[in-house]
């Protein structure tokens, strides 16, 4: 099961019982085009890294790619709520993205 948690202390949280990867970030990088481009970058590479599977073959391919997908959108989603709740000052100095697989399938 996937549990969305509270943005309002500057930590956003999507959990599964499998692997998951946290990105921290600071505020002052939701104020900036850079500091975003960081962020993301980040969440990529932690989707990339979630989504990788154990095995070397055609089917553990297949299964990244339906892995990655939703999971980098879950966090570019979580990155977006986090940019809302800057601006509004309802964040703190810092928080985290938590990036775990998220299958297309579930």
């Amino acid at each position: 099961a996937w549990v969305l948690g509270s943005a309002d202390a500057g930590n956003m949280t999507v959990t599964a019982p499998v692997h998951s990867e946290r990105v921290p970030y600071r505020v002052s990088e939701l104020a900036s085009e850079q500091g975003l481009r960081g962020i993301t970058s980040r969440v990529r590479r932690a989707a990339h890294h979630v989504c990788q599977p154990d095995e070397n073959t055609f089917m553990a391919t297949y299964s990244e790619m339906r892995c990655f997908g939703p999971t980098f959108r879950d966090g570019l989603a979580q990155i977006e709520r986090a940019v809302a709740l800057a601006r509004s000052g309802a964040l703190a100095d810092a928080g985290q993205i938590k990036v775990g697989p998220k299958d297309k399938a579930r």
